[in-house]
C-alpha cells in the first residue's frame, strides 16, 4: 500500500512547487506596459552597457525604438564610466589590490516628458587582488570582472524599472 503512495505524493509534492512559483530566471522582471517601446538616450548600440541592456530588454519583451519613434518612455542613460584605482602597494611600490568602480547615472520619463522614474546613480564596486608578476593573467581577470560588474549594473537598471507603474 505504501508503494503505490510514494508516486502520488511525489506529484503531489512537484505540482505544489510549481505552482508555488517563487523563482525567476535572473535578470527577468515585470515591467509595466509603460515601457514596451522603450528608446535609450543616447543611443548608442556599440556601448558595451548598452548591448546587455538591450539583451536584458529583449528577453522581458520590451522593443527598443529610436526617440523619433514615439517610444512609450525614454530611459536616460548619463555619466557611464569604469575606473580603476590602487587600494594596496607593496613593498616596490607595485599595486597588489585595486578598487574597481562602475557607474552609471539613470532616469526615465514617458513620451510626454513626465518623469516615471528620477535620477539615480548605480555605482558597482570590487576589489581585486592581483600578482604584479603575471600582469598579463592580471589584466585578463579586471576584464572578466568589469563585465561581470556591466551585468550587475543591468540587473539594477531592471530592478528600477520594474518598479515604474
Amino acid at each position: 500500500m505504501k508503494r503505490h503512495l510514494q508516486p502520488i505524493f511525489i506529484i503531489t509534492l512537484c505540482i505544489a512547487l510549481i505552482a508555488c512559483g517563487g523563482w525567476q530566471l535572473r535578470g527577468q522582471v515585470t515591467l509595466s506596459e509603460n515601457l514596451r517601446l522603450l528608446a535609450i538616450n543616447p543611443d548608442n548600440p556599440y556601448d558595451p552597457l548598452q548591448q546587455e541592456l538591450r539583451n536584458s530588454l529583449f528577453v522581458n519583451n520590451i522593443e527598443i525604438v529610436p526617440v523619433d519613434a514615439k517610444p512609450t518612455a525614454i530611459l536616460q542613460l548619463e555619466n557611464e564610466h569604469f575606473t580603476v584605482s590602487e587600494l594596496v602597494i607593496d613593498r616596490q611600490g607595485q599595486p597588489t589590490e585595486n578598487r574597481l568602480q562602475y557607474t552609471v547615472t539613470m532616469s526615465v520619463v514617458d513620451n510626454k516628458g513626465k518623469v516615471l522614474a528620477e535620477k539615480q546613480t548605480i555605482n558597482v564596486v570590487r576589489t581585486l587582488r592581483y600578482n604584479p608578476n603575471y600582469l598579463l593573467s592580471s589584466v585578463g581577470e579586471e576584464k572578466l570582472v568589469e563585465k561581470d560588474m556591466r551585468k550587475d549594473v543591468v540587473i539594477q537598471i531592471m530592478r528600477r524599472l520594474e518598479k515604474i507603474q
